[in-house]
């Protein structure tokens, strides 16, 4: 499992996320999986691309404070257009549902974007492409985090 994307926190940052009912992420039997407190239980379920179940968790407090935790750090498509230029790095999507994929055309020296299933390069040169606005990037996920059913 890739760490790059995950910031560890202590036990008590976790505790806070999952009073609040957010998620956070730990290893368990060498599988990294994703916690929650649903309706006063803990549950966790494996992060995989599989279909996930939710199961059941007893876990003392003192177990929790000496886990190790993650959480998804932020995405910055602007960081993510500086490091990959001329590549589709991130995905919007609109108040219809429609998909656009987002990156850096370094000859324009600006940020555009496509619809997410065209096939096109990052060059608003050639069209297919057009200028991203600000909401646009501020409101992008990465491109790897898109789900499989919705590239179809």
């Amino acid at each position: 499992m890739n760490l790059d994307r995950y910031e560890k926190i202590d036990g008590w940052q976790a505790l806070e996320r999952l009073k609040d009912g957010k998620v956070v992420f730990s290893f368990h039997n060498n599988e990294f999986s994703e916690f929650v407190i649903a309706a006063g239980d803990l549950y966790s379920s494996p992060v995989s691309t599989h279909a996930q179940q939710r199961t059941p968790r007893l876990m003392t407090i003192d177990r929790i404070l000496r886990r190790d935790w993650y959480i998804p750090k932020p995405f910055d498509v602007r960081q993510a257009m500086r490091d990959k230029p001329d590549e589709w790095v991130g995905v919007y999507e609109d108040i219809d549902g429609r998909l656009y994929k987002v990156g850096f055309d370094s000859r324009a020296f600006t940020a555009v974007i496509a619809t997410y299933k065209a096939d096109v390069k990052v060059d608003l040169s050639l069209g297919g492409c057009s200028k991203a606005d600000i909401y646009v990037m501020d409101n992008c996920i990465p491109i790897e985090d898109v789900p499989k059913e919705a590239t179809r």
